[in-house]
């Protein structure tokens, strides 16, 4: 496997990349990755919001944090469109926006829609410094490697999906990478006219809170949540990811997908970034799992 694996196109075709991916994947991580893929696809024609779309992708490819970058020729760092972050509540150690530069900038002229391109194997080629700001972050945070997909090269403009690992990425987890992309390159293409307008809005709005706002987790519980929407909240803001809310919840993903899009509506925010903002805004009770209404 070369160190620029995907830049010859290692699927074109988005049915044959299933096909195979079909024969290779275990039949529920498929079935995930089927419906990740569809979710994204609708998020980029308006039916959704694309961050819960990239949770659902940055799940089932088994990633720490999956974010959405448009790099500009000439302008250095990119522009994050769309980031999420497991490890957002616990990590002190923000994402830099110029980890797809680190690994493309370069060598721009070689991304070729629908590659995949591995940090691990571009410092094992020696074609990545590794004395760089990716690398000190990587080991600060406990990044194991990062995967870029290239989802668009548009005049001077190159789209990258980035998935950042917590662990080294396991075979079954580079198939799925190499399987997911042509349907995320297609998806991407075929994306609707606002979804960048709406994703530069999204970045750089500040959540807006009344003066005197309540805290979610006070109290008087002022966005009405349940008893098992406030154990989330509490969870989340106390650190838990994703995977440890089930677990502790002992809930099913579908659950804790469908407790979290009635605690958006009821809060008033787009996603687990805006959602997170507000909880670490207010001051959370110490007990999590305290009974509300």
């Amino acid at each position: 496997m070369s160190a620029l694996r995907g830049t010859s196109g290692h699927y074109s075709d988005p049915a044959q990349a299933w096909a195979d991916a079909a024969g290779h994947l275990p039949t529920g991580r498929f079935a995930q990755a089927m419906v990740a893929t569809a979710r994204w696809a609708q998020a980029l024609q308006g039916e959704g919001h694309p961050a819960d779309a990239l949770l659902l992708l940055r799940e089932v490819c088994g990633a720490e944090v999956g974010s959405l970058v448009r790099l500009s020729a000439g302008r250095g760092a990119g522009e994050r469109l769309l980031a999420e972050d497991a490890g957002l509540a616990r990590s002190a150690r923000p994402q830099p926006v110029d980890l797809a530069t680190t690994l493309i900038g370069a060598q721009r002229s070689r991304a070729r829609v629908g590659s995949v391109w591995s940090y691990s194997e571009l410092a094992a080629s020696l074609l990545v410094a590794p004395q760089t700001r990716l690398a000190r972050w990587m080991e600060l945070r406990g990044i194991q490697d990062v995967m870029c997909i290239v989802l668009a090269v548009e005049g001077e403009t190159t789209d990258v999906l980035e998935l950042c690992f917590a662990r080294r990425p396991s075979p079954s987890d580079v198939y799925l990478v190499d399987a997911l992309a042509p349907a995320l390159v297609s998806a991407w293409a075929h994306r609707g006219a606002q979804v960048l307008a709406t994703l530069r809005r999204a970045a750089i709005a500040p959540v807006r809170l009344p003066a005197q706002a309540e805290p979610l987790l006070g109290p008087s519980n002022p966005a009405g949540l349940t008893r098992a929407e406030f154990r989330i909240c509490g969870l989340f803001a106390a650190g838990s990811d994703t995977r440890e809310i089930m677990e502790q919840l002992q809930i099913s993903e579908s659950t804790l997908r469908s407790h979290l899009r009635s605690i958006y509506a009821k809060t008033e925010t787009s996603g687990k970034s805006g959602l997170l903002h507000r909880l670490l805004r207010s001051e959370a009770p110490t007990d999590p799992g305290a009974d509300r209404a």
